[in-house]
């Protein structure tokens, strides 16, 4: 009982550079190899209107959400919204195969629309992740292939009813969706000599709170070229090129779908991970390439992350293994 309270409760990572939006999870490159790990990242996501004033990456103002609430007219274009995460992550191996790990966020929330601020923050939606190495073929020669096969659960935790002056604050801009959504994944790796391929496909089953508001079933697919330089014996350095691309079909309430919400997104960008030692940090930033207008009035102009690790070699398992983790 104490070892499945210590999993429990052990607390977060950033491994790599590259992690979810929709799902709060990371499933890229995992150059830890099977260490086990704790750790905490920061990432910020940034949607402007046409004629919001400032950088496209960091514009002025605030920001209001026009998700489902247009003005008559239309959205004006100045507007901008802002979505900040610190993500406590962690995991741990129960087997040599068998891996889980859990996202614990704290998210700010930021809107501004035509002059009107508004700015949300607290506890977001908990995750907790299984996975199993299906295809664990360490070193056949020169190359490296593994694919883990893995499922979830977001839990109900976070406030999805946050009011301002007694009216209610938008769905989307609430820290939690009070609903329970499972999750579907894949981690393909591809090495080379030094040369790298990550694969992520996720499939998102969302639930309907309450309020009857359901999110419509999501997908999403991680893809990093990565090559892994050693420098010294202790010091690692990964320059990464990544791909992001995400479907969403939108917010329906009581059956009936929300105009703007619907997000088919694709997103490029490098970033580059530093390993010392036990040690990992991280950074990573992305630019739209190709996006749907969904009739919001916004659309998405970056991605941002970064983060630190701490990473520890397990010498055994919860569930019997013959050999110690690599």
């Amino acid at each position: 009982m104490k070892r499945i309270i210590l999993l429990l409760s052990a607390v977060a990572l950033f491994n790599t550079v590259t992690a979810c939006d929709l799902c709060g999870c990371f499933m890229g490159v995992s150059p830890g190899d099977r260490r086990g790990y704790i750790g905490m990242f920061y990432r910020y996501r940034a949607f402007a209107g046409d004629k919001i004033s400032g950088s496209d990456f960091f514009p002025d103002g605030g920001m209001k959400i026009l998700h489902g609430t247009p003005t008559p007219q239309g959205p004006s274009g100045n507007q901008y919204e802002i979505y900040r995460a610190f993500e406590f992550r962690a995991k741990y191996f129960i087997h040599k195969r068998w891996e889980v790990s859990m996202v614990a966020p704290y998210l700010m929330n930021k809107e501004f629309s035509d002059g009107v601020t508004e700015e949300l923050s607290g506890l977001g939606v908990m995750t907790f992740l299984t996975g199993w190495q299906a295809v664990d073929e360490y070193y056949t020669g020169k190359l490296l292939h593994r694919l883990l096969i893995g499922g979830g659960v977001k839990t109900a935790t976070g406030n999805f009813e946050r009011k301002d002056n007694g009216v209610r604050y938008p769905f989307l801009f609430q820290t939690g969706t009070g609903t329970i959504d499972y999750l579907l994944y894949l981690n393909y790796q591809l090495g080379f000599k030094n040369w790298g391929l990550s694969l992520n496909p996720v499939m998102k089953f969302n639930g309907t709170n309450k309020n009857d508001e359901h999110v419509g079933d999501s997908r999403s697919l991680y893809a990093s070229l990565f090559y892994k330089w050693q420098l010294k014996d202790n010091l690692k350095l990964l320059p990464v090129i990544s791909m992001f691309d995400e479907y969403t079909p939108g917010v329906y309430d009581n059956g009936t779908f929300i105009k703007g919400t619907k997000m088919n997104t694709t997103m490029v960008g490098g970033g580059v991970d530093v390993y010392w030692k036990n040690l990992g940090v991280s950074a990573m930033m992305q630019e739209t390439v190709n996006e749907e207008n969904n009739g919001s009035g916004l659309s998405t102009t970056m991605r941002f992350v970064a983060g630190v690790s701490w990473y520890f070699s397990q010498e055994k398992f919860l569930l019997h293994s013959g050999k110690k983790a690599q």
